[in-house]
């Protein structure tokens, strides 16, 4: 797949410290690049109710919101702490 990156995505992880949870980022971000369609990663991914191009990918106690661009196309757009991630997404980043 082709993988793109938002500019509120690399703010947001610019913004987190645990080089683990960068360490876990890259990989889902790895993954997500040699995947064929979202149907090879479905057990970490999940559709956000109410938005159908957005989803969420799970890793940890971390979450990466991404807009699906087209079958073969994805941008990544926010990656928060759970605690966080369900109050800004995808409500901010509809559209």
């Amino acid at each position: 797949m082709i993988v793109l990156l938002a500019a509120s995505y690399i703010d947001a992880i610019e913004k987190i410290t645990d080089t683990s949870v960068i360490r876990k980022a890259d990989n889902a971000f790895e993954k997500l690049k040699v995947a064929n369609s979202l149907d090879d990663v479905a057990n970490v991914i999940k559709p956000m109710h109410g938005y159908p191009s957005l989803y969420r990918l799970r890793f940890g106690d971390f979450r990466i919101g991404f807009r699906l661009i087209d079958k073969n196309t994805i941008k990544l757009v926010y990656i928060k702490h759970r605690s966080k991630f369900y109050r800004y997404f995808p409500a901010n980043f509809v559209g």
